[in-house]
């Protein structure tokens, strides 16, 4: 079973290498837990004096607002996927069989960051922020890494409840 500190503990191990927060929250956008490293403060010759509005790191409300959205567009988009068909295995349309698959990554280029948000269960995503220069390959790896691990746990839950 996952604890909140340890939950807290796998999301603080996979910032670095350009990943600056991680999320995890259900389908509905509920926040279950997320970690985020805090920007670095700007040099005192770029900006003298530093606004009194800005937080100094991401606070949770961002958080709540990154889930309530990115949740709302995967169901959207799950929605739409499961219309789409692809051809039967070996890549052929055979006798009008198709088969529709679910939606496995979702990458999201905002200004400033990349989002890649990914399944961590049947009700759970995972959702990585990556700086603007962070490769997309290494946050896709990245978050359906943490949604594999996740899986288990969250899969125990289920079960339980």
């Amino acid at each position: 079973m996952i604890r909140a500190l340890t939950l807290h503990e796998i999301l603080t191990g996979r910032l670095g290498d350009s990943v600056l927060a991680a999320l995890v929250y259900n389908h509905e956008g509920a926040l279950l837990g997320a970690a985020a490293v805090p920007p670095a403060p700007p040099s005192p010759e770029e900006n003298p004096t530093p606004p009194t509005d800005m937080p100094s790191r991401p606070t949770v409300l961002q958080a709540q607002a990154t889930a309530a959205i990115t949740s709302h567009i995967w169901d959207t988009y799950g929605g739409v996927g499961s219309l789409v068909s692809e051809p039967a295995a070996g890549g052929r349309w055979e006798g009008g069989r198709e088969r529709q698959r679910a939606l496995e990554t979702m990458i999201l280029e905002m200004e400033g960051a990349r989002l890649v948000v990914a399944p961590a269960g049947p009700q759970y995503l995972v959702c990585l922020v990556g700086s603007e220069k962070a490769e997309v390959g290494m946050l896709m790896a990245k978050a359906q890494a943490l949604g594999a691990y996740l899986r288990d746990g969250f899969g125990q839950l289920q079960a339980a409840g």
